[in-house]
């Protein structure tokens, strides 16, 4: 009986451990802290998991919240660009940006696209001045 409490504990500690350390590095410390209480009977492991699962889901609304303001960020720069393009092009782009809006395109499609209109934009700019 003891034996097997003891593997169990070992077992639960082994995934406490793997938890901590996919944590960033600046929620680690709470968690270990959390630990240290437990392992000096201070605490429970349900406590330990609560702590864990609380900074788990921080984590997972720090990097959620990351990616939209990179998403947002993005967004700002191909308004930009396209707003830079003549009134018969911006059409094109805003198609494009559509379509990775509706989920139906990626980000590298989008700039691939503007990136061509912006070349079509230069070579008639050049043409313009040559003729």
């Amino acid at each position: 009986q003891a034996a097997a409490t003891r593997a169990a504990q070992n077992q639960w500690k082994s995934t406490v451990d793997g938890r901590i350390s996919a944590l960033p590095a600046h929620m680690q410390s709470q968690a270990k802290d959390a630990l240290a209480l437990f392992e000096r009977g201070q605490s429970t492991q349900q406590t330990v998991d609560a702590k864990l699962s609380e900074l788990e889901k921080k984590r997972s609304d720090d990097q959620a919240a990351a990616t939209r303001a990179a998403q947002n960020q993005w967004k700002s720069t191909v308004d930009g660009r396209i707003s830079a393009l003549p009134a018969h092009m911006q059409s094109q782009a805003k198609d494009a940006l559509a379509l990775f809006e509706r989920g139906q395109s990626t980000q590298q499609t989008v700039d691939a696209k503007l990136s061509e209109l912006e070349k079509k934009r230069s070579d008639d700019q050049a043409a313009a001045t040559r003729a």
